[in-house]
C-alpha cells in the first residue's frame, strides 16, 4: 500500500483557481494527501446558523479528482470573531481574571455549555456532508489541544473543578488529609473555598496537589471535548478519526486517544 504523504493546506486563504495549481505542485513534491479545515470556521459559518460548506466540497472534489486525498479537520480551535464577540462566555478566562483577547487561536473555554453546543453544531454539519465522501480518508479533531497557560479560569471552570474535587474525595476533610492541608493551617472548610492556582497572583508558589489536580481537571475537559466530537463523526463516517498530539502538552496520550481510531 502506498503511504500517505501530505501537508497542511489552507484553501480558504486564496482564490479557488489556485487549487488546480496546488495539485500540480503536490504531484511535483510527491504529496498525495492534504489536511484541510482546522482554522476555517468563519468561512464555514459566516453568520450564526448559516453554514456554507459548498466551497469546501468543491476543494475536496478537485483534490480527489487530481489524486489528492483529504484529512478533514474540525475547526473548533478557531471560532469566528462574530461568535466570540456575541457570546463572550465562550472565550477562555486568563489566570489574571481577564477574558483572553481575540487575536489568534485556541480561544474556547472547554467547559462552556454554549461553546460545546456550537462545536456540536458545526461538527454535525461537516460529518453529515463529508462523512461518506470518497475524497475524505480521515478526520482530525481540533488542533494541538492542551491546557494553554494552565487552562481556563472562568466561573464555570472553577465550579466544575470544585465539583470534581468533591466527587473524587467525597469530603473536604478527606481532601485536606490527602493534600496535607493541615500544615500551616491551610485546610479548607468547604469545597467551595477551593480556588484554582492563579500563577499571576504575586507569589508564584502554589500547593503542588492543587496544581496537579487543576491540570488533571483541565486535561479531563479536553478529553471530553475530543470524545464529544469523535462520537458525532463516528456516527456519520467510517474514516479514521484522530487528533494531533504534541510531545509536551500535559495531556495523557492514552486518555486523549482512547476513543479515537488513530494516534496522530
Amino acid at each position: 500500500m502506498k503511504p500517505y504523504i501530505g501537508a497542511a493546506y489552507y484553501p480558504e486563504l486564496w482564490e479557488e483557481s489556485e487549487v488546480d495549481k496546488d495539485i500540480e505542485r503536490c504531484h511535483a513534491l510527491g504529496l498525495n494527501t492534504l489536511r484541510v479545515g482546522e482554522f476555517a470556521w468563519n468561512k464555514m459559518e459566516p453568520e450564526e446558523g448559516c453554514y456554507d460548506l459548498d466551497w469546501l466540497e468543491r476543494v475536496i472534489v478537485q483534490l480527489h479528482a487530481g489524486g489528492i486525498q483529504t484529512v478533514l479537520c474540525t475547526p473548533t480551535c478557531t471560532p469566528p470573531r462574530w461568535m466570540m464577540n456575541r457570546y463572550p462566555e465562550t472565550v477562555r478566562v486568563l489566570e489574571t481574571g481577564a477574558r483572553m483577547p481575540i487575536f489568534s487561536r485556541c480561544h474556547p473555554c472547554k467547559s462552556s455549555p454554549l461553546m460545546r453546543e456550537k462545536n456540536r453544531a458545526i461538527v454535525t454539519e461537516m460529518a453529515k456532508r463529508f462523512g461518506k465522501h470518497p475524497g475524505v480518508i480521515g478526520w482530525q479533531i481540533d488542533n494541538e489541544l492542551y491546557p494553554y497557560r494552565g487552562g481556563c479560569y472562568c466561573a464555570d471552570c472553577r465550579r466544575g473543578f470544585q465539583k470534581a474535587m468533591e466527587e473524587k474525595y467525597g469530603t473536604v476533610d478527606a481532601l485536606n488529609r490527602a493534600w496535607g492541608m493541615y500544615r500551616w493551617s491551610l485546610d479548607y472548610g468547604s469545597f467551595q473555598e477551593i480556588e484554582p492556582p492563579y500563577p499571576a497572583g504575586g507569589d508564584p508558589w502554589m500547593h503542588p496537589s492543587l496544581r496537579t489536580e487543576w491540570k488533571r481537571f483541565q486535561c479531563g475537559l479536553i478529553v471530553s471535548y475530543i470524545n464529544e466530537q469523535a462520537e458525532i463523526i463516528h456516527r456519520y463516517s467510517d474514516a479514521h478519526v484522530g487528533t494531533d498530539m504534541m510531545p509536551h502538552n500535559n495531556l495523557s496520550f492514552y486518555q486523549a486517544t482512547n476513543e479515537l481510531d488513530v494516534v496522530q
